[in-house]
């Protein structure tokens, strides 16, 4: 025991005796390997390095011992800011409807009513909107219209582009001129010279107060009146469609043809053999269909009825007693 004290008298007496060597191998050595001192003395002693990770761990431990006491504040601003975008988004005018852009790619289509359709939609929120209920609300002013493409444009203006049916037929209704577009619908557009004329017969007018861009017919009679003309053009080409009488209540079409014959179909029965007749008939009576009749009744299944010429004045007193002409 008394030697160990004896070597470490030694031991520091050497040290103490040779200090002035282990200053300049001290400097020799932080000039060497440190390139700052004052780094070096500063932030990589142990001292300091000591001070660094106590005050870390502190504040550390200040977080973990405060937590539960500051947690109720974060739940309050986050749900503040929650609060804060919906607001925003859902019900600001920053993100509302303040312009509307219509643009049509057709005659038929009329922008005025396209725009009272929609004037309601001013100030609405895009993101609540719908666009299945704007696009029957413009239809429901115009029944003729086929596409409406609608295009929210952020942040506050709606863009949309209509498109109506095709021109099909020129009618006349109340002494004003319309066009009959390929679902029915009548506009009230001048009479087109290249279109062929279809007179709508009603019984009554008086109940029919407004007619322009509404569904006056029934669909199920427009889709066979179309496969009933549609199946004419395209396979019975001996028949030259001039004009079309159409009746409503009765659900028959007649179609007329340049000689002046009426094809009498109707529109509750089998359109195919209906055509397969007339084209029965066309290929066993071609001459005295260009003899000239009056009417070919069609109406009748597995019979064909006509009235000639020879006889006028009795087919057209037929067809009077029966229809509107």
């Amino acid at each position: 025991m008394f030697q160990k004290f004896l070597n470490y008298i030694n031991k520091k007496y050497k040290r103490l005796k040779n200090r002035k060597f282990y200053q300049k191998l001290n400097q020799e050595k932080s000039r060497m390997y440190l390139r700052d001192s004052d780094f070096s003395d500063n932030f990589c002693s142990r001292k300091n390095k000591f001070k660094m990770f106590s005050l870390t761990r502190k504040y550390l431990n200040f977080i973990r011992i405060n937590n539960n006491k500051y947690t109720p504040y974060y739940y309050y601003t986050a749900i503040a800011l929650i609060i804060l975008s919906i607001y925003i988004f859902l019900f600001s005018s920053y993100f509302s409807v303040q312009k509307i852009y219509i643009e049509r790619t057709d005659d038929l289509t009329n922008i005025n009513l396209a725009y009272k359709a929609v004037e309601d939609l001013y100030w609405d929120s895009l993101f609540l909107m719908d666009e299945n209920d704007v696009m029957a609300k413009i239809q429901s002013y115009q029944k003729n219209l086929k596409t409406i493409n609608i295009r929210k444009m952020f942040p506050d203006s709606l863009k949309i582009d209509i498109t109506s049916y095709k021109w099909a037929f020129n009618t006349k209704l109340f002494d004003r001129d319309y066009i009959v577009t390929n679902n029915w619908i009548l506009v009230p557009i001048k009479n087109d010279s290249k279109l062929k004329y279809i007179n709508i017969h009603f019984k009554d007018k008086d109940t029919l107060w407004i007619v322009d861009y509404k569904d006056i017919l029934n669909w199920d009679d427009i889709v066979t009146a179309n496969k009933i003309i549609t199946k004419i053009n395209n396979s019975i080409f001996d028949l030259k469609i001039e004009n079309i009488d159409f009746f409503p209540i009765e659900k028959e079409i007649h179609i007329n043809s340049d000689l002046k014959t009426k094809f009498i179909y109707d529109l509750a029965w089998n359109v195919d053999e209906q055509i397969a007749k007339t084209s029965s008939f066309f290929e066993k009576y071609r001459d005295l269909y260009k003899s000239g009749l009056n009417y070919i009744d069609l109406r009748i299944p597995e019979k064909i009825f006509y009235c000639s010429n020879s006889v006028k004045n009795t087919c057209e007193k037929n067809l009077k007693r029966i229809y509107l002409y």
